[in-house]
């Protein structure tokens, strides 16, 4: 086992601000970094911070959970906070910090919510001709989530076999850059895992949307001079 660390009269708040700041940077990607930094300033930090990290117990943080379901938190959103904390224990644990962790908060799978045949044909009526109607189409037909959708590029569709490959995904982080006066930007990643990354079989009245999408975006980019 490792030997004990010497700061083992350190709070839980000042090792998590040491852990974001040090262990965390470059482990994950800058927005689960974002998040982690959100969760742990938002639940663990106020409710366990002035706990010396070598004292909590697993009932500490068992209150600390059922202090969340009571506030209204989902048993997924406990579970996130739960995952956070245990990676920063763990960090704890290699310095000789032992510290409590309760079991992970049981999470029950919700139903997932849909349209029904005639709500989607409302919005499909509604959204028609609109500039988002085929980002919209392509949501709807193959259940994408929105930085799915956005991270679609032409050279991703198959015009021969009537396919597109998903495999980047655009999401919204924090901008570190304090000289660009804003808050967050948007950036473009690839899909992290094999399932996420999927090729889909174009429908025939999608392919024609796509095609005269594609024209129009090219002949808007001549007309502006850019070929």
């Amino acid at each position: 086992m490792p030997g004990r660390s010497r700061d083992n009269k350190i709070t839980i708040k000042a090792f998590l601000d040491r852990w974001l700041t040090h262990n965390l940077p470059g482990t994950v990607a800058e927005s689960t970094e974002d998040d982690y930094k959100d969760t742990v300033r938002l639940h663990p930090a106020p409710a366990l911070g002035r706990t010396k990290l070598s004292k909590p117990t697993v009932l500490d943080v068992d209150k600390l959970w059922q202090a969340k379901r009571e506030a209204g938190y989902s048993a997924n959103s406990s579970r996130i906070m739960w995952t956070v904390l245990r990676k920063a224990l763990a960090q704890a644990e290699r310095e000789g910090n032992v510290a409590a962790l309760s079991a992970a908060p049981h999470v029950v799978a919700k139903e997932g919510r849909t349209l029904t045949i005639d709500q989607a044909k409302v919005l499909l009526s509604t959204v028609a001709g609109h500039r988002f109607e085929v980002a919209i189409m392509l949501a709807l037909a193959y259940g994408l989530r929105r930085g799915e959708v956005l991270g679609l590029h032409w050279s991703a569709v198959d015009w021969d076999a009537g396919t597109i490959r998903l495999t980047h995904s655009v999401k919204r982080i924090k901008d570190r850059d304090k000289a660009s006066g804003r808050k967050t930007r948007l950036v473009v990643g690839g899909l992290k895992t094999p399932k996420s990354r999927r090729t889909l079989v174009l429908t025939p009245q999608l392919v024609t949307k796509l095609r005269t999408l594609h024209d129009r975006q090219a002949k808007a980019k001549i007309a502006a001079g850019g070929l």
